[in-house]
């Protein structure tokens, strides 16, 4: 009796084989935020106070978009909170900006995580922003591993 085909070809598991081999050449970290903490805007007390916030886990990758040496993604999607520019500095610095500010030493693994906007602009009529509609800055700190 004979065997049927295998659904796997050789060529399909050169494919395979060389994007495993390429994704694990890549520099690419897995960062874990130890603390995170904030503002938010309380009704009840009508002020701003401190909040905690949800920790996510992060990735920073090298970026595929020219501009970028490596971006910065929470773990599990594919968009870009924030762009690095240019790759590790002579310090062992990676500084990335977007929607929030992640700033990664090498040299000890340590990550700063921000979100800056909300509180400051607020303007009510001018801009339709007001403190109960306001964004919640935040920040987190935390450890990266190469991944």
């Amino acid at each position: 009796m004979r065997r049927p085909p295998s659904v796997i070809t050789v060529a399909m598991l050169l494919s395979l084989l060389a994007s495993f081999t390429s994704s694990a050449n890549a520099e690419q970290y897995l960062c874990v935020p130890e603390e995170v903490t904030g503002f938010r805007y309380d009704n009840r007390a009508d002020a701003w106070v401190n909040a905690e916030f949800k920790p996510y886990k992060y990735m920073i990758t090298e970026s595929t978009d020219s501009q970028s040496a490596f971006k910065v993604s929470r773990l599990g999607t594919d968009f870009a909170m924030a762009f690095c520019s240019e790759g590790f500095n002579e310090s062992g610095y990676l500084l990335c900006d977007g929607i929030s500010n992640f700033y990664f030493n090498k040299e000890n693994s340590r990550f700063l995580l921000s979100y800056p906007y909300g509180y400051f602009n607020v303007l009510g009529e001018a801009n339709g922003n007001t403190d109960k509609t306001s964004d919640t800055p935040y920040m987190g700190i935390g450890l990266c591993s190469p991944f």
